[in-house]
């Protein structure tokens, strides 16, 4: 067996405070307590117009604002509103199969496309090459114009978003609004005209082709901008007998979900979704091992036609190679840019969707006084670049409180009020894939890891620290990692039972297990799991990869042992409507009852408590239990440093802790190196960056 250890380590900080505090009694409130508000109330409002008024009214605290005239009046209205450019796509998806696939168990076929019908012609990249000239760049700015009324989107062409800059590739095939262009792609790909109607190159003729979209004010419009410009290519090519396109505006959660991502059945289809800080739906949405029900390839694409990349360094690759070389089989980020560079190039070639807009993301807070005729303000936004201060990752969530001196009377208890666009479909987080399921979601279960906001590096949450090294045990490891997460001892899930080495293992055993589709990257290279006492963990993984380590991180404390070792049909599991089996108990702090937890519990910072499908709305309330660090002041910091060097830059999390001090004591392999006092401010999450020297 061989091993090298990498020479990239995780050094240890213990911060401890030097100024004394008692310890807050059981559900009360304290400057020390994450999160302050006693609930997020969240209203399903689908429509637009509705959330506006709402919000303009005083029933909702915040609105993620999708019209520019809207951004303007509520900015006059005094509403604090903020704004950042988006990790956000929308895009027009096509369908790249030969014929539908089978219908997965639990579904039954819609009716008019049953399995095995032919989805020609858009297996055909021309022909999906055309359908982007035929809108064009020209055409998406003018729905865009059209739609949001000003700067709140920006027309793309590229399959990420302009905000990753280091992943972005400017120099992709570009898409003018030509239908010129349009029908030279089709000729010379061996389509025709005939009759009066487009014929495929194998003599049949061109199909009716449907597009569905969400219902809203925005999505259907879109369908709608798309289908006026494949007709009037019908028109302009003199070819009136072909079928126009048919658009089928739908219902979220009981049509476009089900045939999108598990039936496969459509031809062309809308979504908009956030990448986060690394362009990794590259390989979840067109690496081929990804295509089959509830997996990401939701397009059906493959290209393994071989390729040289000159530019970027590549020879004799096809896409899948690029795709595994970014995903998969590099540490070196430089190579993992041109990968993603490349594939970007061959996606763009190939149009297995048409990419549309990257938003701005605007967000306003406030609640609407009618006596003080202006909004009262919150203090705590957390403004993240490519996420906004309204993203569900929690750092607003967290720190959010009333302005002083404008708490709305009869409060406390303390409620936010949030929309949320579309019903959930499943609150179970194993299969839940929708913004709405995870903006409800995303407080209750929590990673190992926290994200810093303004950095985008991982600090201390459940693991204190952690240690990635090269890792090589031939046959079933020739080329590694070794993961190794240290807990803090003093997490607990929501029913009060402790989190410990053993529910990591069991969480990354289940998935691979019973092979959960959304968490394929973070199982798929497991060899296997340890556990070194309760507070210590060691993964080990048949991969050398950038991003196997947050993978494993962001799913490795998604569901309680405790719950789950009972569980043997997840995909039918709904946790949200299910009593939790011992019958535990929790304080609501916003309503000062105690009731039943469901099954839905996790360690984040809110606890679920209720969603009620027939009145339209979700509950979360604050933890009052005791739970973790994050309620007792500044205990942890981190560094990453390479053990030949003697100098490094550390960064103490430190969020609203309001100017108190920590004392720092730097570690390296156990040997003591430096002690020093970070001062510590309110809201400035792992911003205090000191060099040490040793």
């Amino acid at each position: 067996m061989g091993r090298r250890t990498s020479a990239l380590l995780v050094i240890f900080i213990a911060a401890l405070l030097v100024l004394s505090f008692s310890m807050v009694p059981f559900g009360s409130a304290s400057e020390w307590q994450i999160p302050k508000m006693d609930q997020i109330y969240m209203k399903i409002i689908e429509s637009d117009d509705a959330a506006y008024l709402a919000h303009k009214t005083g029933e909702l605290d915040h609105l993620e604002v999708t019209a520019w005239s809207q951004v303007v009046e509520l900015n006059e209205l005094g509403f604090n509103v903020t704004g950042t450019p988006g990790f956000h796509m929308c895009y027009i998806g096509i369908n790249c199969r030969d014929e539908i696939p089978p219908t997965p168990p639990g579904y039954s076929p819609t009716p008019g496309r049953p399995p095995g019908m032919s989805l020609k012609p858009l297996n055909n990249s021309a022909f999906r090459r055309a359908l982007h000239y035929m809108w064009g760049i020209e055409g998406k700015a003018e729905a865009i114009t059209a739609i949001f009324g000003g700067p709140i989107a920006t027309a793309i062409q590229s399959f990420i978003p302009p905000a990753q800059v280091a992943w972005y590739n400017p120099d992709v095939r570009e898409y003018p609004k030509s239908y010129e262009a349009a029908y030279n792609e089709l000729i010379s790909a061996g389509f025709y005209i005939q009759d009066g109607a487009w014929h495929n190159p194998d003599g049949t003729p061109i199909r009716e082709i449907e597009i569905i979209t969400p219902a809203g004010a925005v999505t259907q419009p879109m369908g709608d901008y798309l289908k006026a410009a494949y007709d009037g290519f019908l028109e302009w090519s003199n070819a009136p007998n072909t079928p126009k396109m048919k658009h089928v505006p739908s219902d979220w959660t009981t049509v476009v979900i089900p045939r999108v991502i598990y039936k496969n059945d459509v031809d062309l289809f809308w979504l908009c979704y956030s990448t986060g800080r690394f362009p990794l739906a590259l390989y979840s949405f067109f690496h081929s091992s990804n295509i089959g029900p509830g997996m990401g390839n939701y397009f059906g694409y493959k290209n393994l036609t071989k390729m040289n990349f000159p530019e970027y360094g590549f020879y004799n690759v096809n896409l899948d190679e690029l795709l595994e070389i970014f995903r998969w089989r590099t540490l070196d980020i430089d190579e993992a840019i041109r990968a993603a560079k490349a594939a970007q190039y061959v996606l763009s070639e190939d149009c297995p969707k048409l990419p549309v807009y990257s938003r701005t993301y605007f967000h306003s807070f406030g609640r609407w006084d009618t006596e003080l005729n202006r909004p009262r303000q919150f203090d705590g936004l957390i403004n993240s670049y490519g996420y906004g201060t309204g993203h569900y990752a929690g750092w607003t969530w967290d720190h959010i409180m009333w302005a002083e001196g404008d708490t709305p009377p009869g409060q406390p208890p303390y409620s936010f009020n949030w929309r949320i666009a579309r019903p959930p479909g499943t609150l179970n987080p194993l299969y839940a894939t929708t913004v709405y399921e995870w903006q409800i979601l995303s407080q209750v279960v929590s990673g190992l890891t926290y994200l810093d906001p303004y950095t985008h590096i991982d600090g201390p949450y459940i693991a204190s620290h952690w240690t990635v090294e090269y890792y090589s045990a031939p046959p079933r490891i020739p080329a590694g990692m070794a993961i190794t997460f240290y807990l803090n001892p003093d997490i607990y899930w929501h029913d009060g039972e402790p989190f410990t080495s053993e529910d990591v293992k069991f969480n990354l055993e289940y998935l691979i297990k019973y092979q959960i589709p959304r968490y394929k990257p973070a199982w798929e290279k497991i060899v296997h799991v340890e556990t070194y006492g309760p507070y210590k963990v060691k993964i080990f993984v048949n991969a050398t990869s950038l991003w196997t380590f947050f993978d494993i991180s962001g799913a490795a404390a998604l569901i309680p042992p405790q719950i789950y070792k009972d569980v043997t049909t997840p995909a039918t599991f709904n946790p949200d409507q299910t009593p939790h089996p011992l019958g535990k108990t929790y304080l609501d702090p916003y309503t000062g009852t105690t009731f039943t937890l469901s099954c839905l519990i996790g360690t984040g910072s809110y606890v679920f408590r209720e969603w009620n499908a027939a009145l339209g709305y979700a509950r979360i309330i604050r933890r009052t239990d005791d739970y973790s660090f994050r309620n007792k002041g500044p205990v942890l910091g981190y560094i990453t440093a390479d053990q030949y060097v003697n100098k490094a830059t550390i960064g103490v999390w430190n969020q609203d802790y309001k100017g108190r001090s920590c004392e720092v004591k730097v570690y390296v392999n156990d040997d003591l190196k430096k002690q020093l006092t970070v001062s510590l401010n309110p809201f400035q999450a792992i911003r205090n960056f000191t060099t040490v020297e040793w």
